[in-house]
């Protein structure tokens, strides 16, 4: 998470990159954060009550995140190149 911030912040101006650290450091991040973490571990339970194991639950969470991962990262490199200062 360090790290991805300060890749982010290095890129906008510093108004925008203020407002990104007040974001973050703020409630609604840590309510998205819960929110996230809840819908994890509810994913895991429906698998198990609809009888999938642990291993099966896990590729499937894992293929959805880096599929997630991999269409956020070109919205991102995508974003560098044509919306932040240079």
């Amino acid at each position: 998470m360090k790290k991805t911030l300060k890749e982010v912040l290095t890129c906008v101006d510093h108004k925008t990159a203020k407002a990104i650290k007040a974001f973050v450091k703020s409630d609604d991040f840590k309510m998205v954060r819960e929110i996230n973490k809840k819908n994890m571990y509810d994913f895991f339970d429906m698998g198990k009550k609809e009888s999938m194991d642990e291993k099966t639950l896990c590729g499937m969470w894992v293929t959805s995140i880096s599929i997630a991962y991999q269409m956020a990262e070109q919205k991102w490199d995508y974003a560098k190149k044509h919306y932040l200062k240079k």
